[in-house]
């Protein structure tokens, strides 16, 4: 991986969550150093791909299922937005 790669991922190690008036509605994910993720979105690892955040099942395949356009707004808030339904996520770090 490139310098500019690896502080590009560095960005997204951590637990971010989203801020909504209902409390049943916030979603919590936490993106790991090892590939790994928990939380919110479908899949058990990511990766960046292509300019996109990328969220993998763990099946034989490896099929992507989730893959995210993303904005950071001062590294605290990201703004995930699913390139298959235009509909966007803000999160913040926790």
């Amino acid at each position: 991986m490139s310098n500019s790669l690896d502080s590009e991922r560095n960005k997204f190690i951590e637990t971010w969550k989203t801020a909504s008036e209902v409390p049943s509605i916030n979603w919590t994910m936490t993106l790991f150093s090892d590939g790994t993720s928990t939380g919110a979105v479908t899949g058990n690892t990511w990766a960046l791909k292509d300019g996109k955040l990328v969220f993998i099942a763990t099946t034989q395949d490896g099929a992507v299922v989730g893959a995210f356009n993303y904005i950071f707004s001062n590294n605290t808030t990201l703004t995930l937005t699913d390139v298959n339904t235009g509909r966007s996520k803000v999160y913040t770090k926790q």
